[in-house]
């Protein structure tokens, strides 16, 4: 599928100072009204302790994205197993649509046909009826803000600064809580524990926490509790200690969950290593010769593979670049392009690997559809920047328009924008 992505830059980020009444009218309700939470300032600096006596909190959303739906409808609550789709690709799954056989990136039409027979719905993404329609994420944003300045708000009240927030993702974090608990694991899953209770109680939204010595570790932790888990799961700090060592939880972590093996399946699979343990009898020279790895990238992940981490939980610090992009169909691209002609509409024309693609039945394309994309996306691209100068008062100094050819994957993923590409780079406008 061919690509279209604007984003901003900086050699030099542009501080500028906070007005929040200069950033009305930016729509970030589900609605698209206006709709501005308050400056999220998370707490700074990265904690300097012995890593062997961090007590590290990675704290992931479950379902997220179906969790926004369901707060601005609750019907879906009891809606049965629900599977969130946009374009041409599935994004959430609830967890009995995942046991139904469901999985992320699954064409809709095939997550249709799983769900329908155990009484499953498909909830289609929030969408901007103009310029669009086009799928719209600013009440996914609105809702991590929500949840973020929670989280700062009950980590100061309850731990008195005594910790380090880093927002990892739209619905992930990282919280230090090493200087509070004083190195004592077992404290650091009751705060845990308090956390996960109470979010749900005040925004609805449930989450998995895991806890542990270092961020890997946490973060495999906190997929390890996932539903039909509890929630919460604690590495315990003595390696023999059953079923919560860090061993056992790499014994039971698929390989390509560790970072930078996530598309990886394939590969390891045919090296007979399925587990995050399995990694660890793997030679160096084998991470270079048969996995094409280089020195740096297979040290590290040898390191993971043994549960080692020492990267330290950071509080946020301004983006260097916001980006937006957009599919220039929301049809499968097999759909769409052939390899043969079919003699419809007059001559085609070849794009990437030998794409077919025919004129519409009028023998023209629509010569606005360009021009509609591009405005959607600076609508987009218009909600981060505001959400980045609410956040840290700043501004970037760039602007640049890529479009990206279709590769050989129908779908999206690796290899679907592997065509030829176009950007062009210029000033951020100074209106803004």
């Amino acid at each position: 599928m061919p690509l279209v992505s604007v984003a901003s830059s900086a050699d030099s980020i542009e501080a500028t100072e906070l007005d929040s009444d200069s950033c009305s009218g930016l729509g970030d309700g589900a609605d698209g009204g206006e709709s501005r939470p308050p400056p999220l300032t998370l707490r700074g600096g990265c904690a300097p302790y012995d890593p062997a006596q961090r007590v590290i909190l990675h704290l992931d959303c479950n379902c997220f994205f179906l969790a926004v739906h369901m707060w601005h409808d609750p019907r879906l609550e009891k809606a049965g197993p629900l599977v969130l789709w946009q374009f041409n690709d599935v994004i959430c799954i609830s967890p009995e649509a995942k046991a139904a056989g469901v999985r992320k990136h699954m064409r809709p039409t095939e997550a249709f046909a799983l769900v329908e027979g155990i009484g499953g719905h498909m909830v289609h993404a929030y969408c901007r009826k103009w310029p669009g329609p086009r799928v719209w994420y600013g009440a996914y944003n609105q809702a991590s803000r929500r949840v973020f300045s929670w989280l700062q708000a009950q980590l100061s009240a309850k731990l008195h600064g005594k910790f380090t927030l880093e927002r990892a993702s739209i619905d992930e974090a990282y919280i230090d809580v090493t200087a509070h608990t004083g190195g004592d694991i077992e404290l650091g899953g009751s705060i845990a524990k308090e956390l996960m209770l109470e979010l749900e109680r005040e925004t609805g939204i449930r989450a998995s926490v895991g806890v542990a010595r270092n961020r890997l570790l946490a973060k495999l932790a906190s997929i390890a509790a996932k539903p039909p888990a509890d929630g919460l799961f604690v590495v315990s700090a003595a390696e023999g200690d059953g079923s919560r060592s860090a061993q056992d939880l790499l014994a039971r972590t698929p390989a390509p969950k560790l970072p930078g093996l996530g598309g990886r399946a394939d590969d390891l699979a045919r090296l007979g290593l399925s587990t995050a343990a399995d990694l660890q009898r793997l030679p160096a020279e084998a991470w270079r010769a048969q996995l094409g790895f280089g020195a740096e990238a297979a040290a590290r992940l040898a390191r993971f593979s043994r549960g080692h981490d020492d990267d330290p939980v950071r509080a946020a610090d301004p983006k260097k670049s916001l980006s937006v992009s957009s599919w220039l169909t929301d049809t499968n691209l097999g759909d769409l392009a052939m390899k043969e002609h079919t003699g419809r509409g007059g001559a085609g024309v070849i794009i990437g690997s030998g794409w077919l693609f025919e004129p519409h039945t009028e023998g023209v394309s629509n010569p606005s559809r360009a021009r509609w994309i591009l405005l959607s996306l600076i609508f987009d691209l218009e909600e981060r920047v505001a959400q980045e100068y609410l956040d840290f008062g700043m501004l970037p100094t760039k602007l640049t328009v890529s479009v990206m050819g279709p590769g050989w994957r129908k779908e999206p993923g690796p290899g679907s924008t592997d065509g030829k590409s176009r950007s062009r780079t210029a000033a951020f406008p100074a209106a803004a």
